[in-house]
């Protein structure tokens, strides 16, 4: 059984996952950019892991030519963290490049980011990523008010939560 590979690049402090199907050299042409980079090594450090990436303007390009929406989620990185958010602009730029924001899903844990974002750029889709400690009403409750979409820890979420939601 074929295994979708998650691709990941970091640029500006983002970090773009990517499922490849099986049908990779149909939707991605050899005119994108390609390349084996190591992803670091496995948790016993016993081996490197390699993966394809492909590069984020490559990943808007594709995106748009098979109006497809683009999921990028953010990371706590340098310049887009909850202390400097200093290079979303620049990523953002990018996007708007592109002529990408309203294709766009955006997903973090990092609510200044999202806010950011939400007054800056209003045609971003929105999505709070929640985990173990931070799946509960007071998320559902600030995304409600914030009119951002939650994403939860699905072992957590209760029936309360959906009805809420």
């Amino acid at each position: 059984m074929y295994e979708p590979k998650y691709l990941k690049k970091d640029v500006l402090g983002l970090i773009s996952l990517i499922a490849f199907s099986i049908f990779e050299p149909l939707i991605c042409p050899s005119k994108f950019t390609i390349k084996i980079y190591s992803l670091g090594s496995t948790f016993d450090g016993r081996e490197e892991i390699y993966d394809k990436l492909i590069l984020f303007e490559d990943y808007l390009t594709l995106c748009k030519e098979n109006k497809t929406k683009c999921v990028i989620e953010l990371k706590y990185t340098n310049g887009i963290n909850t202390e400097d958010l200093s290079n979303l602009d620049g990523l953002m730029q990018i996007i708007l490049k592109h002529e990408m924001a309203d294709q766009v899903y955006m997903l973090t844990s990092m609510k200044n980011a999202l806010l950011y974002i939400k007054e800056h750029y209003a045609n971003i889709e929105l999505v709070l990523l929640t985990g173990e400690k931070t799946t509960n009403m007071e998320s559902i409750d600030w995304c409600i008010e914030q009119h951002i979409s939650f994403d939860g820890y699905y072992p957590l979420v209760t029936q309360e939560m959906i009805d809420k939601l």
